[in-house]
């Protein structure tokens, strides 16, 4: 009965952070404010939500690509692998781009 009722407990916490994963993507396809033209008081209130919502993941890469229409200023679209030998930088784990030798800390 106890397992049962943690299993039921489980489902309503998933289906409550589906409903706020659904909520906050219409918002992100229904807003039209561009990302660089948030504050930083914004940003930080709609990365707390997120961290708050999603499920935390072990991200062992990314991938980064260019937006239509955006020049790569930076040649930082391509593959990044976590690179755990380098540590982190300000709290985040370190993905290297060993082709391109560009890294991020995200």
């Amino acid at each position: 009965a106890a397992a049962s009722t943690r299993v039921e407990e489980l489902e309503a916490e998933l289906k409550r952070r589906q409903e706020t994963i659904d909520l906050l993507l219409w918002r992100l396809q229904h807003v039209e404010v561009a990302v660089d033209e948030l504050d930083e008081e914004d940003e930080l209130k709609i990365r707390e939500a997120l961290e708050q919502t999603l499920p935390h993941y072990d991200v062992m890469e990314y991938e980064l690509t260019l937006k239509p229409g955006v020049e790569n200023v930076g040649n930082c679209d391509g593959h990044y692998c976590r690179d755990s030998q380098l540590g982190n930088i300000c709290g985040k784990p370190v993905y290297v781009n060993k082709f391109k030798r560009r890294f991020i800390a995200a």
